[in-house]
């Protein structure tokens, strides 16, 4: 299950979200890509979050689309730990 890319470019053609490919479909919520496909696990285990409704499922990636690609930023989990990290740094902690 998955779909790839092959245009030397960087990121995926943002027409993937919009056309289905090998039965995989391709969204983007809160900048963090979802996909749904016959195949894919209902969840994560003991991460009852990660799935979403409609056998739709988190991949813990975030993207941005910009022109007529979408770019990887990276994992969703890293990101809300520099968010965490950076709050803390501004009340005082580490860094400061």
């Amino acid at each position: 299950m998955g779909f790839s890319v092959q245009d030397g470019r960087a990121g995926f053609p943002v027409r993937y979200l919009e056309e289905s490919s090998g039965g995989v479909a391709l969204r983007i919520v809160d900048g963090e890509l979802q996909l749904r496909s016959p195949g894919a696990m209902r969840g994560y285990l003991d991460q009852p979050g990660a799935a979403v409704e409609e056998g739709w499922l988190s991949t813990g990636d975030l993207v941005r689309i910009e022109g007529d690609r979408v770019y990887f930023l990276g994992a969703a989990e890293r990101a809300d730990q520099r968010r965490r990290q950076q709050g803390l740094a501004g009340r005082g902690g580490a860094g400061s």
